[in-house]
């Protein structure tokens, strides 16, 4: 099978009734609104909540697959986005987004190969490889299988600045 050189995603606004709504054809709508702290609708999912989330599930999405592509089995994968806003140049624009990766792990073992997978999906995650901006993966790993080895530790951490 030839590999595909791009793909196009699409999505459409409508706004009725002065309610915002992302819609995905054969999917879930999604209802937007400003961040709450810009005065939004804090029930509703904001560009902010979205472009967090786009660069969060990428790189699990990634992590995932590189998992399974190296055969590296986990129990348990939690992660947090967290995107810092400034003012520049007179406009607000996120400066850095932070991931906090959390793998329960069996056996201590595998460590070496969760942490190498954690770098080789920072590295191919499409979403964080498009941004301007510093994205640093900070994780961690815990192992939950071995009772005189249980506890928790911090990978190594990985940092791209774009």
């Amino acid at each position: 099978m030839k590999k595909k050189e791009s793909i196009t995603f699409s999505g459409r606004i409508e706004v009725q009734e002065a309610e915002w709504r992302l819609k995905f054809p054969g999917r879930l709508d999604l209802k937007f609104s400003i961040a709450p702290e810009f005065g939004g609708d804090a029930s509703a999912f904001s560009p902010e909540d979205l472009f967090l989330s786009a660069v969060n599930s990428c790189y699990f999405l990634t992590f995932q697959r590189v998992a399974e592509d190296q055969r590296i089995s986990f129990r348990e994968y939690s992660s947090e986005a967290r995107g810092e806003i400034d003012q520049v140049g007179g406009v607000y624009r996120f400066t850095k987004v932070v991931l906090q990766p959390c793998v329960k792990i069996e056996k201590e073992k595998i460590r070496k190969k969760i942490d190498r997978a954690f770098h080789t999906a920072h590295e191919l995650c499409p979403v964080a490889n498009a941004l301007k901006i510093p994205v640093e993966v900070v994780p961690e790993i815990v192992v939950v299988g071995e009772s005189h080895q249980q506890g928790t530790t911090e990978g190594s951490g990985v940092k791209k600045n774009t």
